[in-house]
Order: C-alpha cells, then sequence, then structure tokens
C-alpha cells in the first residue's frame, strides 16, 4: 500500500516534509512491493491492495488499526513501525478521528489500575480502605457525599 500510495501522489507531502524523518529511504525501499510483488507474498489479490491503497490515500481521516497479533510476532516492532508509517505518509497522525490505533481483547492492566478501574483499588494507587484517599477521590469526582 505505501508503494502506491507513493506512486499515485496520495502522500500528504507538507505533513511529510515538516514531520517526518527518513521519507527518501522509506520510498527506496517500497519501490519493489508492487501489487504483483505483494500479492505473490501474501496471498491477497492485486485487486483488493489497490482498492485498498486508494481507498486509504483518498480518505481526508482515517485510522490504521490492527489487532495485538501483529505486535507479538518475531517482527511485531517492525510491523507496527510500518502501520505508524503509512498513516505518516498520509498525514493522519495528530489529526481528529485519525491516527494509528491497536485492539485488544482486554483492557490495558497498567493504564487500567492507574485509572481506578480495579475492584480494590482508586485512581493513582490510591487504597480503597485509607478514608483520606477515599475524600481525595471523591472530592476530585464531585461526590460530596462520600466527604
Amino acid at each position: 500500500m505505501m508503494h502506491l500510495i507513493i506512486k499515485e501522489g496520495y502522500v500528504d507531502t507538507e505533513f511529510v516534509q515538516g514531520r517526518c524523518n527518513n521519507y527518501e529511504e522509506l520510498k527506496a525501499m517500497v519501490e519493489k512491493f508492487t501489487p504483483e510483488y505483494t500479492s505473490k507474498i501474501t496471498g491477497v489479490s492485486t485487486e483488493k491492495i489497490i482498492k485498498a491503497a486508494r481507498i486509504y490515500g483518498e480518505s481526508p481521516k482515517s485510522i490504521v488499526s490492527f489487532c495485538r497479533g501483529i505486535e507479538q510476532q518475531n517482527k511485531g516492532v517492525d510491523n507496527v513501525t510500518l502501520y505508524t508509517s503509512l498513516a505518516l505518509l498520509r498525514g493522519q497522525i495528530g489529526k481528529f478521528a485519525s491516527g494509528v490505533a491497536t485492539i485488544t481483547g482486554q483492557g490495558n492492566g497498567q493504564g487500567g489500575r492507574e485509572h481506578g478501574q480495579k475492584a480494590d483499588a482508586l485512581p493513582g494507587y490510591r487504597k480503597i480502605d485509607n478514608p483520606d484517599h477515599v475524600k481525595y477521590v471523591a472530592g476530585v469526582w464531585g461526590n460530596t457525599r462520600r466527604r
């Protein structure tokens, strides 16, 4: 898809020039990944690759979204880097309703604990059985009945 995004002129040139590094190297790297070559590697038809690249390339807002499996392969870092590069080529980072997102089957454990999504804890690792912690969090939440 990056090959086609570049070849067909879907790159947000202003965004890339102002915020990205190594564009020329990326451009050279993806040159060989024509739809035909990529189809042989992936088993995805050339028609689907072209259609996906055009849909993504023409979209004013878009999110590259993936499940955890691509991260957990032996090339997981490379996979995520390439998905992020795709979004950067289109200038879809830092824009409303756009970006890169991973879909997980469970809530983020550490993030959940930090935000109080654990039955025996409050946000910021405060203890639910500590009256001072309860009073503080109740005040932040605007729950005056717990003060």
